[in-house]
């Protein structure tokens, strides 16, 4: 960064001596030291969502459930597995997976709530 701004590092240490105060060159370099950890907190923040976004992939099980939860939230695993012709087991384990990647969500109780698909 201070390579970036290289002229104005020459300018806060010409600043400094001339004043024979350090005060423009400690200003300098806090202001160096606050952009690089912006800059650092978007990158890492745009990284991790892009990195999310395309490193998601979805199974053919998982895009029929979703299709079968917006057709019908308030369908259970058991009619779920009837559906995709799979084990409860797998729609489970699919569900966990589909809320773990934030795509559904349970709104309201176990028995008398219903799935949410998140846009």
């Amino acid at each position: 960064m201070v390579h970036q701004h290289q002229d104005d590092y020459y300018l806060a240490i010409r600043q400094s001596t001339q004043q024979t105060d350090s005060a423009p060159f400690i200003e300098f370099m806090l202001q160096m030291i606050f952009d690089a950890i912006t800059e650092a907190k978007t990158s890492e923040s745009e990284g991790l969502n892009a990195g999310l976004s395309e490193g998601l992939k979805l199974s053919d099980v998982d895009k029929v459930i979703l299709a079968f939860i917006e057709q019908g939230r308030y369908m259970t695993n058991a009619q779920l597995a009837e559906k995709c012709g799979k084990s409860q087991s797998t729609i489970e384990r699919r569900i966990k997976f589909l809320k773990g990647a934030r795509l559904i969500t349970r709104i309201g109780a176990k028995k008398t709530g219903y799935w949410q698909v998140k846009q």
